[in-house]
């Protein structure tokens, strides 16, 4: 029975009053207390949801935490309503692309805002604003002359720079083996190159080459091994090749370092969770803590090492400060529950050192997707394993889903939440907006649910580093922009040309059959379409890539060959450079569109990886001989195997890292599956890798950032962790295949 007991008279009830709940807040924020005060403007947005007063304070609040993508997200409510606050968003999101280094959107925001400055803002104010925004265009400034190349330069340092861009792209495409195959060749040819060392030192622990990794460390000038990210790399070799002594000596080696700065502290102490040195971890990190006690990264590192270390109560405590900060935080949420369950067991659990969920949970979140989208294999996997899930873990799935999986698992779980949590839905689709990790095609997905579901037609977007607003409209009968004007524009309408793409490849596609000709143009509709409705640009110098690539998609399709590409590049008037990105982003494009399976979209991307990672073979070569002055015989009927013995030696020695690198990768795919085979009603192996790597991107063997592997294992007594099984796979493919359809 409900109490009815009289409030006492000198209580004032708070609950429905929004003005008095924000002063309380503003109290809060003058006594230094932000999460007291982010937990009562949290109250008043649940009286008044739609109140913008409210969002901007949000905003303004994690932007003094520093906390600046939720920042964002509150912006981003308030700059895409059109409403009289919108000024003061374009200020507030200044300040936070400020804090992420995003200094062209940045100033974007700071002009747009000193625009139409509100009565309200003080000299003090715009004296603060403009000292931003002269920050913003020296960093621009600087960025710029750093792009800008020399009229005159050595060979070898030009030689130097492309095998650097050609390392960089494979380690972007997370591709390791491409990557250490490269590096092996280069760093032989720049053994004075300490970038290319530093990149072999982690490309050599990415593919398991330990003792290669070493050899090449203890060799190296005592320079380069006294620099931090050279110790790091070097505890991760010894760690992973079982030399625990050699790893705890980097390990003090790099505590006794003075004058790291935070980015470095942060970096070490994921090193050390890594080799597992959790006392070390916790050393650095504590030493960040103090001057940034809100940052998301700062306090996950911060309580892994104290869970590590075994005081757990303070790893929960630190994950539930979290919670606080950001309520709808799901990968903190998972770890607050298993620090609770290892206060009650004492079992260690498997945890991610990057800010995510272990990939054991990562599956187990996607497989209830799986089911809730109609994966009745899913539904089967999930009654054999988890036969009493509750609705709420259930919902708790699709919200993380939501918020962290890679596309199409993440639009998928949008696509649930908005039609069974819209308020938690539209915030997670307003961050997304502004989000500058955010990956495209999740993009335009929110754009999209926006248009059709909210009638929205004005949108501010980040779009490749810059900050784009518009109207929606339609651009039929819209002469194109020349390249010059769109360059000058810095708030360009968002369309694109093509009804010139499509006219280009009609008449390029002239002598093909009709059904390749009608194929070709689906899919500039389907472009257009998309690229309209969501706000992206497709620019004039674009277009001939973009077609040759529709054009080498539509051969392939109906004839399950390769393409000529020499002559595709030729036809064009193209580089093949310019033709792999194109041809990324068409993959990219073709997966929203939904106008081919999984398993022919599986066979292009090998088809265009194969391709081109011949052609880059072959413009080595090429490049080769050029400089050692030999050119290729006209008359040798077998040209392409070279003519002499250098040529024939360096492709060995690529050929044979290569070999290595593939037997070490097939090897642990297959400890981890456990022997099993792509037979039956298995998915192709192309697929999976796709599949795993756009999944697992920050797997422990990554090549990405210093001390950022996916997870550690710790004790004997963890959990195990059987993500990569055949089932598992097929489960993963199977969603895809449904989500698509």
């Amino acid at each position: 029975m409900r109490s009815t007991k009289k409030k006492p008279d000198n209580v004032i009830d708070i609950s429905g009053n929004v003005e008095l709940v924000m002063k309380l807040a503003a109290d809060k924020l003058d006594a230094g207390d932000h999460i007291g005060a982010l937990s009562l403007m949290r109250r008043a947005e649940t009286i008044e949801p739609e109140n913008e007063e409210v969002m901007l304070a949000i905003a303004g609040t994690y932007n003094e935490m520093n906390r600046f993508t939720e920042s964002l997200a509150y912006s981003s409510c308030v700059l895409n309503s059109g409403h009289e606050y919108v000024q003061d968003a374009f200020m507030i999101a200044g300040y936070s692309y400020l804090g992420l280094g995003e200094y062209v959107a940045a100033r974007k925001a700071y002009r747009q805002f000193l625009i139409n400055v509100p009565d309200s803002y003080t000299d003090e104010d715009l004296i603060a604003v403009y000292e931003a925004l002269d920050i913003c265009e020296a960093n621009c400034a600087l960025n710029e002359s750093r792009e800008s190349v020399p009229a005159v330069r050595d060979s070898s340092e030009v030689e130097l720079e492309e095998t650097l861009k050609r390392i960089e792209a494979e380690e972007d495409r997370v591709n390791g083996d491409m990557a250490y195959g490269l590096l092996s060749d280069a760093i032989e040819k720049f053994p004075d190159s300490y970038e290319l060392f530093e990149k072999y030192l982690l490309s050599c622990y990415a593919v398991m080459h330990f003792k290669k990794g070493i050899k090449k460390y203890e060799a190296a000038p005592e320079k380069w091994k006294s620099r931090l990210t050279i110790r790091c790399y070097a505890a991760l070799l010894y760690s992973g090749a079982h030399r625990p002594r050699k790893a705890a000596e980097c390990a003090d080696n790099i505590l006794k370092m003075k004058g790291l700065d935070e980015e470095e502290l942060m970096r070490a102490s994921a090193v050390m969770l890594e080799i597992q040195n959790a006392s070390a971890a916790m050393t650095l990190v504590k030493r960040v803590y103090s001057e940034h006690p809100y940052d998301q990264l700062v306090i996950h590192n911060y309580a892994l090492s104290a869970y590590l270390s075994g005081d757990y109560a303070l790893a929960r405590t630190l994950f539930e400060k979290q919670l606080r900060i950001d309520p709808s935080d799901s990968v903190a949420a998972y770890y607050r529950k298993l620090c609770i369950k290892t206060q009650e067991d004492g079992i260690l659990r498997n945890v991610s050192i990057p800010y995510d969920v272990p990939s054991g949970e990562l599956f187990r979140c996607m497989t209830v997707l799986s089911n809730e989208l109609g994966n009745e294999d899913a539904g089967r996997m999930l009654t054999e394993s988890e036969p009493e899930l509750t609705q709420e873990e259930i919902e708790e799935c699709v919200r993380y889903c939501a918020e962290k999986t890679p596309p199409p698992f993440r639009i998928g779980g949008l696509m649930l939440l908005y039609e069974r949590d819209r308020r938690s839905a539209m915030h997670e689709l307003y961050k997304i907006l502004l989000d500058p990790s955010c990956d495209d095609s999740v993009r335009r997905f929110a754009i999209m649910t926006f248009r059709d579901k909210e009638n929205m037609t004005r949108f501010t977007i980040f779009d490749k580093g810059k900050l784009l607003t518009g109207e929606l409209f339609s651009t039929e009968n819209q002469p194109d922009k020349t390249d010059d004007e769109e360059k000058e524009d810095d708030c360009p309408h968002l369309q694109a040309p093509f009804g010139r793409l499509n006219a280009l490849l009609q008449h390029k596609l002239c002598n093909c059959s009709k059904k390749i000709r009608q194929e070709a143009e689906n899919i500039v509709e389907a472009a257009a379409e998309l690229y309209n409705d969501l706000g992206l640009a497709l620019s004039n110098s674009q277009v001939p890539a973009y077609a040759a690539a529709i054009d080498y998609t539509c051969r392939f399709m109906n004839s399950k060959r390769a393409v000529n590409v020499k002559k595709l590049i030729k036809d064009y008037d193209i580089t093949l450079r310019r033709l792999e990105n194109a041809a990324e982003k068409l993959q990219s494009d073709l997966c929203v569109y939904g106008m081919f399976e999984p398993e022919e979209m599986c066979k292009l991307e090998d088809s265009f990886e194969e391709t081109f990672k011949k052609l880059h073979a072959e413009e080595k070569a090429a490049a080769e001989r050029k400089k050692s002055g030999k050119t290729k015989p006209s008359s040798c009927k077998n040209a392409d195997a070279g003519s002499n013995k250098a040529d024939l030696a360096s492709k060995k020695r690529t050929n044979s890292g290569r070999k290595s690198a593939e037997k070490t990768k097939d090897d642990s795919v297959n400890k981890s599956e456990s022997g099993s085979e792509n037979n039956g009603g298995a998915p192709p192996r192309a697929e999976l890798e796709t599949i795993v790597r756009s999944i697992l991107e920050n797997i422990p063997r990554s090549s990405q950032a210093v001390g950022a592997p996916a997870e550690s294992k710790v004790r004997s007594n963890a959990t195990p962790d059987t993500f990569l099984t055949e089932e598992n796979l097929n489960t993963i493919a199977g969603t895809l295949k449904a989500f698509r359809r």
